[in-house]
């Protein structure tokens, strides 16, 4: 599962994970059939947190053994071929991001990389070079209450800011929160023409070892950006004549410390973007009913995890670490290969099943995204989709079901097979969230996700294969296969009822707080500059200034937009009832529009 539940999902999310206070074992019940048989379905938990498989990590050798491994067990278990010419279906992307070398020079300054600078990996790759000049805490809000860019021209230089916000003043409490970021202070720096941009501490010392790893999906944000030692911006700025503490002590009081300090800065960044080719693993068991065998109802689980941990970890000191990811998502692999069993030794229902291990979720559902937007040549047509991430740890008899309110059939039919299995159900209605069933939500598919909840090996190197409960798992496995016949032996298909207000509205975050625009970005797909909508919410902002699936917006109150996260950065800067103007480019054409922002909700 995708880092950052929290923020996705809101307080659904926190109260499922107080559960992780209970036990993870199961009650005892009636025996399990024998596909579903714990101690099988232990072996298979043992095989893919071994040491060998090197944490699932996205271009690792282990990862590409995990997709060898489940394709071969889709074949042992009877299931048809459903990728491209096999059971794989590969495709490419980046796996990671190097920092190749870099330098960094001023008036004869010993400045070395890792010591005294290094390079973001946002950050655009080449030579640079330009005047240094000093813009504060690089804030400029839409409303003018804040601007430390007064008076100061910086195009073509480079642009030192300080991390954080001012003490006083219009940016306190939760208003000053979006400008916070260091995203937001590029885009400030880049749409005013600047070559470059240092960040250097307000306080302390710089943690050049970012905490969180570096993010394989991040694109280059447009300009150089590098993070600087507190040494060194006294080094720059001190040696130019006005003094690096009085600067500072303006910009905290909230007054305009621009000011250029007749420095000239050069030097160089080589960032490489590592691309492979990784692959889901399609399988699948044609309907019985020829009126209905051309539909399907998709199986999935992600296959991949963190790796070494050196993106997306919650445990960054044990970066360089196997992590297993037992129950994210091991537990949901081992499932799907029980399911695979299951449905391959009965009778087929009237519709077809598809079984999809899918790679890439760690770094943003890229593989569940490529498969709706490549569906293999001779599959059926996917009407709904059942997902499972983290069910290794069933407490209570507990399973939480998100995306019940996706199809006006599911509370009924999940109620029935989970009493029939001794299970207790706590429903959450929200579709969309940090895992693979996202992709299918955003089709207008009715979805749901099978999660026992979280925990505080989440994300860590202690999610291991000894904290998960192979009863439980083959528990979840019934009843996930149980709701898959209910749906794929129903007369008539499941119409979608999903709530697209959830599908992340706005950025792709759903805190609570702040603008509301009302767009549901794609993932996956074909690199573009700017954000491609998988759709719009209906009488949102975005739907009445024109916008509609398939656009690439472009650019967000007068400021190019290059990405996600340019946009999220845009968006949570302004204010709910301010009209900002929009350019999207649909079907090669640049259009133009305006949209009154939302509220939240």
């Amino acid at each position: 599962m995708r880092k950052g539940p929290f923020a996705w999902l809101g307080i659904g999310w926190l109260v499922v994970g107080l559960l992780g206070l209970a036990s993870c074992q199961t009650v005892p019940g009636p025996p399990p059939p024998p596909w579903a048989d714990p101690a099988r379905i232990g072996s298979d938990l043992a095989w893919l947190t071994a040491p060998e498989r090197q944490g699932r990590g996205l271009g690792s050798r282990g990862l590409a053994e995990t997709a060898e491994w489940l394709a071969g067990g889709f074949e042992a278990a009877g299931l048809r071929p459903g990728g491209d010419g096999g059971f794989l279906q590969p495709f490419e992307t980046i796996v990671r991001i190097e920092h190749a070398g870099s330098r960094l020079e001023a008036h004869g300054l010993d400045l070395q990389s890792g010591r005294d600078f290094a390079p973001m990996s946002i950050s655009e790759s080449g030579p640079f070079e330009g005047e240094l000049v000093f813009a504060g805490y690089g804030i400029s809000t839409p409303d003018g209450s804040h601007d430390d860019y007064a008076g100061l021209e910086v195009e073509d230089r480079i642009v030192l800011v300080l991390d954080g916000r001012p003490e006083t003043g219009p940016l306190q409490g939760r208003r000053g929160v979006p400008f916070l970021e260091r995203r937001s202070k590029i885009v400030s720096a880049r749409s005013r023409g600047a070559r470059g941009i240092l960040f250097a501490p307000d306080r302390g010392e710089v943690e050049f070892r970012d905490p969180h790893g570096v993010d394989p999906k991040s694109k280059p944000a447009g300009l150089f950006a590098l993070r600087i030692s507190q040494a060194t911006a006294r080094s720059l700025v001190d040696a130019a004549g006005p003094r690096l503490a009085s600067l500072r002590e303006r910009a905290r009081a909230g007054h305009t410390a621009a000011a250029e300090l007749g420095v000239r800065v050069r030097g160089e960044v080589e960032i490489e973007r590592v691309r492979d080719t990784v692959a889901n693993v399609v399988g699948w068991v044609p309907g019985s009913d020829p009126g209905l065998a051309g539909e399907a109802v998709v199986i999935g689980a992600h296959f991949d995890h963190l790796g070494l941990g050196r993106f997306g970890s919650l445990s960054p000191d044990r970066r360089g670490e196997i992590h297993p990811g037992a129950d994210d998502n091991a537990s949901g692999t081992a499932a799907l290969l029980a399911l695979a069993r299951a449905l391959s030794s009965a009778p087929p229902p009237a519709r077809s099943v598809v079984l999809v291990g899918f790679t890439a979720e760690e770094a943003g559902l890229l593989g569940s995204a490529h498969f709706v937007d490549h569906l293999p040549e001779g599959l059926p047509k996917p009407v709904a989709m059942l997902n499972m991430d983290m069910i290794g740890r069933l407490r209570d008899d507990r399973v939480v079901v998100f995306g019940a309110e996706s199809a006006d059939e599911w509370p009924m039919l999940l109620e029935e097979d989970a009493a029939a299995l001794g299970l207790r159900l706590a429903h959450e209605g929200g579709g969309p969230g940090p895992s693979d069933q996202t992709s299918f939500y955003v089709k207008e598919l009715p979805v749901l996700h099978f999660f026992t909840g979280t925990h505080s090996a989440y994300h860590t190197a202690e999610d291991r294969l000894d904290t998960v409960d192979p009863q439980g798992i083959s528990r979840v496995a019934q009843l996930v296969l149980a709701v898959a016949r209910g749906v794929a032996d129903a007369p008539k298909r499941f119409a979608f009822r999903g709530r697209p207000a959830e599908a992340h509205a706005g950025a792709g975050t759903s805190s609570g707080y702040g603008p509301d625009l009302g767009t549901i970005p794609a993932f996956g797909g074909e690199p573009v500059v700017g954000v491609r909508l998988a759709g719009v919410r209906p009488d949102s902002p975005a739907a009445r200034a024109g916008l509609r699936a398939g656009d690439v917006l472009v650019s967000f109150g007068g400021t190019e937009i290059r990405d996600l996260a340019d946009f999220a950065a845009l968006l949570f800067a302004e204010r709910a009832g301010r009209e900002v103007k929009l350019g999207v480019i649909r079907g090669g054409q640049r259009i133009d529009t305006r949209a009154t922002l939302g509220a939240r909700r």
